[in-house]
């Protein structure tokens, strides 16, 4: 019999979500930036410090999400297999 994978195109799906995450996040991660930039370039005028944080926050945010959601999407989508490894002593 021939062993067919129920999804075949399980790689490809992989690589589109965690490349849509992945991009989102690289946004997000620019526009914190730019934001924290033009915080640093108004150091003299009244209330520099709010761009610096809501760039931080927005820096901070975007990866502590797009960490843990590539991780359970790759677990999810990804399924290691089990022999993986496991023929080392053989």
């Amino acid at each position: 019999m021939i062993d067919r994978e129920p999804f075949p195109f399980r790689g490809l799906l992989v690589f589109l979500v965690l490349g849509t995450v992945w991009t989102g996040a690289a946004y997000a991660v620019f526009v914190g930036a730019v934001s924290i930039w033009v915080g640093v370039c108004n150091l003299n005028r009244q209330g520099f410090w709010m761009p610096l944080v809501i760039g931080g926050l927005t820096i901070g945010i975007s990866l502590r999400l797009a960490f843990p959601l590539t991780a359970a999407l790759g677990a999810a989508l990804g399924g290691k297999k089990e022999d993986e490894g496991l023929a080392l002593n053989d």
